[in-house]
């Protein structure tokens, strides 16, 4: 399975671009937009931003491990 975590604000990642994809894979699944948060907030990123990515990603392991 493939999970799209987006920031709304990143300039590599461009939520139309990471959209259009999704939309074209069948193995995706899970899409969702972060807000205030760009490319380089997934490894830096500060609360409350970062929180929901954070619980996001351990639902989505569980889910699927």
């Amino acid at each position: 399975p493939i999970a799209y975590l987006v920031g709304e604000l990143d300039d590599l990642g461009d939520p139309t671009d990471t959209k259009w994809s999704y939309d074209r894979i069948n193995q995706a699944h899970f899409y969702k937009t972060y807000p205030n948060m760009d490319h380089h907030s997934f490894s830096i990123g500060k609360a409350p931003a970062l929180a929901a990515y954070q619980e996001d990603v351990l639902k989505l392991l569980k889910e699927h491990n």
